[in-house]
């Protein structure tokens, strides 16, 4: 039926319901029209109507459950099907769909019970035999799914029906690859069928391949746009950085279905994602209001408020995430990074040991404490962090940090380096220390008569060596490369580098030990108060000032040039800084 048409029966819908309101027949015919627009909120409105006039209709009962599940509200569709079978019991769509809605649920044993009723009630069904072979598969038997599927191909035929259910079944077997190809042959074969479609995209996003999950999502809702099929989208679209279709299809289906948790808590996860800190607060405190147990999005409203430096307010959230899950990791990580921000640094130890008994490869847990317990740069945990962070950032490393954050230390150095390169009657020797994409290679490459970058990240160094203007890259860890490091520089620069270190003690030392006579450190730090360093909330480390001019002094260099500068945008607010230009003593 055509958009027109479709308007011409809802008009004569509504007005035959409000001629009889009294009518059943009258809202449950409006109720079928609103299922041809997909309006789910609607239907679930007329049939409440219906049941108000006729409690004991089956049919209302049944597109009661029908709507609600597919506004993915399990529990109300459960008890609209089990409504319906109290009034027929042998309503065999009822039984089936009541078998995945407990699968969906969780509650594998009910929904093979009810599976099993199902085939009971429908064995001349192929969906009854579907369904049980997915309550087989939700109760870790895929071996009996596959062995029922099997059953039903031999009575029903070799259907693309079965065969999407045969790959469901592969999938939960682990065969991968022997799912993905069937659902491709079933989508080549039958590309109207739009669960070909919605199983290739639960596939690829399994696989974190966000864009091709999107991608088959969207040709599933183009046939069957479903609640479930939309949000899948939404999430896809998001993950793969489509944030501007992803936010519209969110409030869509926010129009839909405005008490949804999990709606508020992915769109306050993508208003924070475009650094929108406010609305994304609103969105996170919605949902935990709407489903206070729900632990991801009491952690998610703690990072905005952590970012928002309410702290107290950070602490709770994240205590009361890991009330509700204790083996939720993110829970103690979150309160880790809280309690950092609070200067507890034993009380931050503990809730990083406690991630890490719920996570035990979370490498940033055992970064910051690493850090915490003052052995950053005394092992390796720290740089197999580092690197892991930079080689996953590498692809898009620019564009993030640039665009997105204004990042500008690499021009702040420049500047600040004026009158030493003018001055400088020859080109320099040039080291670059964590040079990342090679971000300041472009500014400093005139001056240099040989210019060298290092960094942890080998996909970094593969960035960089794509601009084409160092002379020398390496993969190495930046103390042991300046400790082992032969040449004597002119100039050494660190942009951004020291977050990600504690004590610089050993890198001021080993950097002198790398510079000509006279030669110059320059170098960039996010700054604090007081008289040391210490590990943030975001993992990266703060030095104040009296630290870096102190240590300075006791390791042989004399500082020239000292200038406050915002480093970079986080969450759309400025990050305090300092330049330093130090010369060596002879």
């Amino acid at each position: 039926m055509q958009q027109g048409q479709l308007q011409e029966a809802l008009n004569a819908a509504q007005q035959a319901c409000r001629k009889y309101p009294n009518d059943p027949d009258a809202w449950l015919t409006q109720a079928a029209v609103h299922a041809q627009r997909f309006d789910y909120g609607n239907i679930i409105d007329c049939c409440q109507r219906v049941l108000k006039l006729k409690p004991r209709h089956a049919v209302a009962a049944f597109n009661l459950g029908l709507a609600s599940q597919s506004l993915g509200r399990l529990e109300a569709a459960r008890d609209a099907y089990q409504r319906a079978l109290e009034v027929d019991p042998g309503y065999a769509a009822a039984r089936i769909n009541l078998a995945a809605v407990f699968c969906s649920l969780g509650q594998p044993d009910s929904g093979l019970e009810a599976a099993k009723a199902a085939l009971e009630a429908a064995p001349d069904q192929a969906a009854a035999h579907l369904a049980l072979a997915r309550a087989y598969l939700l109760a870790d038997s895929p071996q009996q799914a596959i062995d029922c599927l099997q059953s039903a191909q031999d009575r029903f035929g070799n259907t693309h029906e079965i065969n999407c259910q045969i790959a469901i079944c592969h999938k939960g077997l682990g065969h991968t690859d022997k799912a993905r190809e069937l659902l491709q042959e079933i989508t080549r074969t039958h590309p109207g069928f739009a669960q070909g479609w919605a199983e290739l995209g639960h596939i690829e996003r399994q696989a974190e391949h966000y864009a091709d999950a999107a991608t088959y999502y969207e040709r599933a809702v183009r046939l069957q746009p479903n609640f479930e099929l939309r949000f899948n989208l939404a999430y896809c679209l998001y993950a793969a950085e489509r944030f501007g279709p992803a936010h519209k299809l969110y409030e869509q289906l926010l129009e839909q279905d405005a008490d949804n948790p999990l709606l508020h808590n992915n769109l306050g996860r993508l208003y924070e994602r475009l650094g929108q800190i406010e609305p994304a607060e609103q969105h996170f405190r919605r949902a935990v209001e709407l489903q206070p147990r729900l632990a991801t999005a009491h952690c998610n409203l703690g990072r905005v408020l952590l970012a928002k430096k309410d702290l107290a307010e950070a602490r709770r959230s994240y205590q009361q995430a890991i009330e509700n899950d204790a083996e939720y990791y993110e829970g103690h990580y979150g309160l880790g990074q809280t309690l950092c921000e609070l200067a507890e640094p034993q009380a931050a130890i503990q809730a990083f040991r406690d991630a890490l008994k719920c996570k035990p490869d979370l490498s940033e847990a055992t970064y910051y404490i690493a850090s915490l317990e003052g052995r950053i740069g005394a092992d390796d945990d720290h740089c197999d962090y580092v690197a892991g962070l930079f080689d996953q950032y590498a692809e898009k490393f620019d564009q993030e940090l640039v665009d997105r954050l204004q990042y500008k230390t690499p021009e702040y150095l420049h500047e600040a380096l004026q009158e030493q390169l003018l001055q400088s009657p020859a080109k320099l020797n040039i080291l670059d220390l964590g040079c990342g994409t090679g971000l300041c290679a472009p500014l400093f490459k005139p001056a240099a008569k040989r210019l060298v970058g290092m960094d942890l990240s080998s996909k970094m160094i593969d960035k960089a060596r794509e601009r084409g203007l160092y002379d020398e890259l390496a993969v190495a860890d930046l103390l042991q490369y300046l400790e082992e490091c032969d040449k004597h520089y002119d100039l050494i620069l660190a942009a951004d580098v020291f977050v990600y270190l504690g004590n610089l003690e050993p890198v001021f030392v080993a950097a002198r030990q790398a510079l000509q006579q006279t030669g110059i450190f320059a170098f960039s730090t996010e700054t604090c108060p007081g008289d040391g360093y210490r590990i943030q909330g975001s993992g990266r480390h703060a030095h104040s000032k009296n630290y870096i001019i102190n240590l300075a002094a006791s390791t042989g260099f004399e500082l020239l040039e000292m200038t406050d500068r915002e480093l970079r945008l986080e969450y759309g607010k400025p990050v305090a800084g300092t330049v330093y230009i130090l010369k060596k003593i002879i």
